[in-house]
């Protein structure tokens, strides 16, 4: 599937030095629904995303509110051969138990599967077997009244002080006012590392955070390699210059001119 990324060039400069994309916390987004709390517990504090749209046709709205019309460009990355996920040993951990493998087929770094903070979930559904374990592709729905879906979702139990809910289900719905962006996320979830008891009853209270606000995921070679960059519809003299010069050392790269250059003044 071709995705495409609206950004600035200060964003493509810091994706080709560290030849990686950013997944930030969903909390963290702008949209103030997936902030806004809906029960104790909210899974959108502990799930990380980064956006695309699927749309092939440029949309002036992403080039104004995600790049810029003079100094941005928009990336085009095929998710067949976006990452490159290898067989990565799991680091030991009593919470991940004896039902999983002794490695998982990922992207992510080890230091990204279980540390300090969270620990990630990779035992899900396999449908997107391309992009590795841990990491899903999914496409957002336009709905209204986003806090009941979520709420029907999860299921707490006060007595027991238990929480019931698919982590997967959560991070693709978004109001109808955001349908424009025709938007595909890709999605980490994780789990908060909770050390003991106590650290677990802050958890369903709301009080337990994730100090970690984002993950970096390696592209692979290919992708990177094969980057397709359209560039900005009023780009100026000098933006071009800096974008082929960032990637002058990517042999395949392909950099156009925006079908939209002729068309806004």
């Amino acid at each position: 599937m071709k995705l495409y990324h609206y950004t600035t060039i200060d964003s493509l400069a810091h994706i080709l030095n560290s030849r990686s994309i950013k997944f930030n916390r969903l909390d963290q987004l702008d949209d103030l629904t997936e902030s806004e709390e809906f029960s104790d517990f909210n899974p959108l504090r502990f799930t990380f995303s980064s956006s695309f749209t699927g749309d092939k046709r440029e949309n002036i709205a992403l080039w104004k509110m995600y790049a810029n019309m003079e100094t941005g460009v928009r990336l085009e990355f095929d998710s067949t051969n976006m990452f490159n996920p290898q067989q990565t040993c799991l680091p030991t951990h009593s919470l991940i138990g004896n039902f999983v493998p002794k490695s998982i087929r990922t992207a992510l770094k080890a230091s990204d599967i279980v540390n300090k903070d969270f620990i990630l979930i990779f035992w899900g559904p396999q449908d997107n077997k391309e992009l590795g374990d841990g990491i899903y592709l999914r496409t957002i729905n336009y709905i209204d009244h986003i806090k009941d879906v979520y709420q029907s979702l999860l299921h707490i139990n006060p007595d027991t002080k238990s929480i019931s809910y698919n982590a997967w289900d959560f991070g693709f719905y978004k109001s109808k006012y955001w349908e424009f962006q025709k938007e595909i996320r890709l999605l980490i979830y994780t789990i908060p590392n909770c050390s003991c008891e106590e650290d677990f009853k802050r958890l369903i209270s709301n009080n337990r955070q994730l100090a970690t606000t984002s993950i970096f995921v390696p592209l692979s070679d290919t992708a990177l390699d094969n980057l397709q960059i359209i560039l900005s519809p009023k780009i100026t003299d000098a933006s071009r210059l800096i974008v082929r010069a960032l990637t002058s050392h990517l042999s395949k790269v392909s950099i156009k001119d925006s079908a939209l250059n002729r068309i806004i003044r």
